[in-house]
């Protein structure tokens, strides 16, 4: 079996452990519905933008408030997570996660 037949791309569904072998499961992935896919990539893509360009001129704070954020967006954007939550989370102050 290559390597090429057992990368899994972002968005698609892991086989089941003890299930399908490996080969099986590539060659019939199981698919998600279409608006999911679509909120999958742009949840990724936007991941790697944040990566990709603030990522270095973050402090580990920052970095730290950004994934918790980010982790616990609902699909409108919105985060309900306390301030205290995400900083007991982060490892740091209140005042430092504000």
């Amino acid at each position: 079996m290559s390597l090429e037949n057992r990368i899994i791309p972002p968005g698609e569904v892991l086989p089941a452990m003890g299930g399908p072998t490996m080969a099986e499961a590539v060659t019939t992935p199981k698919r998600t519905p279409g608006k999911r896919r679509d909120t999958v990539r742009r949840r990724f893509g936007l991941l790697n933008s944040f990566l990709d360009r603030a990522l270095p001129e973050l402090g580990r704070i920052d970095m730290a408030a950004w994934l918790l954020l980010y982790r616990h967006a609902k699909p409108d954007g919105t985060v309900t997570a306390s301030v205290a939550d995400l900083a007991r989370r982060a490892g740091c102050c209140e005042r430092a996660m504000r």
